[in-house]
């Protein structure tokens, strides 16, 4: 057996859930030899539980299935805040099934018999679509607070002692000091700094 280099990245796991010994089988040793890791359930309920168990990257989800259908494990999974992504793997062929497939939170979905050449290509978006997803930065929160002062640079308001602050976009970069105590003051060769006045006396 030869190892594989330290240093190779790991493949996704995917978990297969299909009924059929035969389908599965033939997802699985495909998905094996492609690199990937693979696990396999052959319920609805079996498929919740392993997905909870192993967090796989992706199903390969069958829509008739002898408990839970596929359609109702993944509206399970999203109701749940889990949003692995989903290709469901379906007899039928026709609209209504890819229609309900992603309205309950399907990603993509291939009719059988399909050709695992079919299948992969499938599987490959989907993981670079949701990997793009996951790169995307949170918005910043830009809502700065200091003392009584809230200052919304995306919105461009100014609210001090909870009063809205009328500024054009120019005062808006500065005038915002109408109010005691001042919180903008000069800091000798660098510039200006946000703070509340120091206190004097008192040996300060």
């Amino acid at each position: 057996m030869i190892d594989q280099p330290a240093d190779r990245p790991r493949r996704p796991r995917l978990l297969v859930v299909e009924d059929e010994p035969s389908i599965c089988a033939l997802l699985e040793s495909t998905l094996r030899l492609t690199g990937y890791e693979v696990g396999s359930a052959g319920t609805g309920r079996a498929a919740l539980a392993e997905i909870e168990r192993s967090n796989p990257q992706l199903l390969l989800l069958d829509v008739m299935l002898p408990d839970l259908d596929g359609f109702e494990v993944t509206r399970r999974l999203r109701a749940a805040g889990n949003d692995v992504p989903v290709l469901f793997l379906t007899a039928r062929t026709g609209l209504d099934d890819r229609i309900r497939g992603l309205g309950a939170g399907g990603d993509d979905c291939v009719s059988k018999p399909f050709s695992p050449e079919e299948v992969l290509p499938r599987i490959e978006a989907i993981l670079r679509r949701t990997a793009a997803r996951a790169t995307v930065p949170e918005p910043e929160h830009t809502v700065r607070r200091y003392a009584d002062l809230e200052l919304d640079a995306d919105a461009h308001e100014v609210h001090r002692a909870g009063q809205y602050v009328r500024l054009s976009p120019t005062e808006f970069k500065q005038k915002i000091d109408g109010f005691d105590p001042p919180l903008i003051h000069t800091v000798r060769g660098v510039g200006y700094c946000l703070r509340l006045p120091r206190k004097t006396g008192g040996g300060q």
